[in-house]
């Protein structure tokens, strides 16, 4: 059972009313995400922790120094000069570079990397993903992307994402690193 003092026990940092909040939301998200067992449930909180930042957030945190969003997007940001642009544009600056116009996560509109930034407890990013988790939560986050950032709405997405996804085998087999790309497309956070 998840219980608000075994998330403070997970996650020392977590504020007391979030606790309260999120404990309930995620052991009813169990059935949907198919957690059935000890191994699976490890594995299912110990990524919601890293993902969420120690179930500090809800949503991405886009307020970067410019050496961090360079370490943390090296690949689309490329050098320091261009951090500290979109340092100095703001969050939504990042997020349209980092996310926008990117057929992969689906954000072929202005202004989709910023309106589907990371949220919920597995940070659900894309506008592609989002309608995906829309259709198997029955929530409108196209609409209402914000909805991921409800505790309620942010477990039931992270359970239908960890079953749809596949983490259950792998976490069945105990393997870390499989569940840990899958989550989050390579090894950060392991």
């Amino acid at each position: 059972i998840i219980t608000p003092e075994r998330l403070k026990a997970l996650s020392p940092s977590i504020r007391d009313d979030r606790g309260h909040s999120y404990a309930p939301a995620l052991e009813a998200s169990l059935a949907m995400g198919e957690i059935t067992s000890r191994l699976r449930l490890v594995h299912f909180m110990a990524q919601l922790a890293h993902e969420s930042a120690g179930f500090r957030a809800l949503v991405e945190n886009l307020n970067y120094r410019p050496d961090v969003l360079l370490a943390t997007f090296r690949s689309r940001v490329q050098t320091i000069e261009k951090a500290n642009e979109l340092v100095a544009a703001g969050r939504d600056a990042i997020a349209e570079f980092v996310y926008g116009n990117r057929h992969g996560l689906g954000n072929v509109n202005p202004g989709d990397g910023a309106k589907f930034i990371g949220r919920g407890f597995i940070m659900i990013t894309g506008r592609s993903n989002y309608a995906t988790y829309a259709a198997l939560i029955g929530q409108p986050l196209l609409d209402q992307p914000q909805l991921l950032e409800d505790p309620i709405y942010a477990a039931q997405g992270a359970a239908a994402f960890w079953k749809q996804t596949g983490c259950n085998a792998r976490a069945a087999a105990d393997d870390i690193e499989g569940v840990t790309r899958i989550v989050n497309g390579g090894t950060n956070g392991l």
